[in-house]
């Protein structure tokens, strides 16, 4: 079924029901918009399940329309549904000199909306802690500082050090080792935290060392074959894949997928969760790297009847139970980088962004 939206120049105040970008108003409530809402004229958008939209108003009203009624919106939409794509688009589009691109992404969308364009696409990457950047963990401490904004994280557990290696570049790269026991706590904030309204992509930069112990990636609440009023989730390695755990609250259901490549210890990782949100279910998919064996799989734990929506923190590393000072299944490894994207990264997003880290890491 096609996703559509109603579109309409208006140049006076914003009408009740809609969002008004510029002189672009966008329906957004299930209100009969062929009734002309606001005294003017609408019209239904692209279909954006089949790429990202932007619309952008037309003042001279020659717009052309395939009922040979001209209109004051024209639309553009990218040929795939990924964000490579969508900035191609946008810099085809020569709205400004600054070529934008996965490193500020989070300015793109105010600058179409401040002048005047509207967009189904969202920014990208809204958490961001590296530490290969100084910036980011200085090498001392248990703050680890969020490069994106304010979500800033902190190692919990005294045995971890700070280590680097060098790539085939000749390159020293900075990374966190932790020895069990200790784990990253990230903020309980909704831009960090999944939940039914929201959809996140969680992207780990890590080289574990303990495979055979089936070692926690990242959690939050999920407590397996103990406290079973706790419900949550877990990503972890086990058995030598990527692992996805969910448990429902106040039950012993226990529901897991896992993809069918194997992980090689010893070795630096890309490794990536979907998940969260309404759309299709809130689906799941997992992947190792991106090439080499790569799995999707599909899973929908995010359902009403099967998931409680936590709040509380995100773990890495570790899972904590409610006893309040249980860890089970630590980390023991090294790890660079941990990314979250506020939606669903595509396939070949998910293949781009491991490509453009792996020339700098390995």
């Amino acid at each position: 079924m096609a996703t559509t939206r109603p579109f309409a120049y208006n140049t006076g105040s914003t009408i009740s029901g809609t969002i008004q970008i510029g002189d672009i108003a966008v329906g957004d409530t299930d209100q009969d918009y062929s009734s002309s809402p606001g005294g003017v004229k609408w019209w239904m958008g692209p279909d954006e399940d089949l790429g990202y939209v932007i619309a952008a108003p037309v003042p001279e009203g020659d717009q052309p329309t395939p009922v040979e009624v001209d209109a004051y919106i024209q639309f553009y939409r990218t040929s795939e549904k990924t964000d490579q794509k969508f900035f191609e688009l946008v810099n085809s589009l020569n709205l400004t000199a600054t070529t934008f691109n996965f490193d500020n992404d989070n300015l793109l969308k105010p600058f179409l909306n401040n002048n005047g364009y509207w967009t189904n696409w969202s920014p990208l990457l809204i958490a961001h802690y590296n530490f290969n950047d100084t910036n980011s963990y200085p090498g001392t401490g248990t703050d680890v500082y969020d490069l994106k904004g304010n979500s800033d994280a902190t190692i919990t557990g005294a045995s971890f050090s700070y280590e680097s290696f060098t790539n085939t570049n000749g390159d020293t790269i900075n990374t966190l080792y932790i020895s069990g026991g200790t784990g990253i706590v990230l903020p309980n904030t909704e831009e960090v935290v999944p939940s039914t309204a929201n959809t996140k992509t969680y992207v780990f930069w890590i080289k574990p060392d303990n495979i055979s112990d089936n070692p926690i990636i990242l959690s939050q609440g999920f407590t397996e074959n103990l406290y079973y009023d706790r419900s949550g989730f877990k990503f972890q390695f086990y058995f030598n894949r990527l692992y996805r755990g969910f448990k429902k609250a106040n039950s012993n259901s226990i529901a897991t997928v896992s993809t069918s490549n194997t992980i090689i210890s010893n070795n630096y990782r890309m490794c990536t969760i979907t998940l969260g949100g309404e759309e299709v279910g809130g689906q799941l998919k997992m992947y190792q790297n991106a090439i080499d064996g790569l799995a999707n799989l599909y899973f929908t734990p995010f359902s009403d009847e099967d998931y409680e929506v936590l709040n509380t923190p995100l773990y890495v590393g570790y899972t904590y139970n409610n006893t309040g000072n249980n860890i089970n299944n630590p980390l023991k490894g090294n790890i660079i980088e941990i990314l979250i994207y506020n939606k669903k990264l595509s396939p070949q997003d998910v293949s781009q962004l491991y490509y453009e880290k792996y020339v700098t890491y390995l």
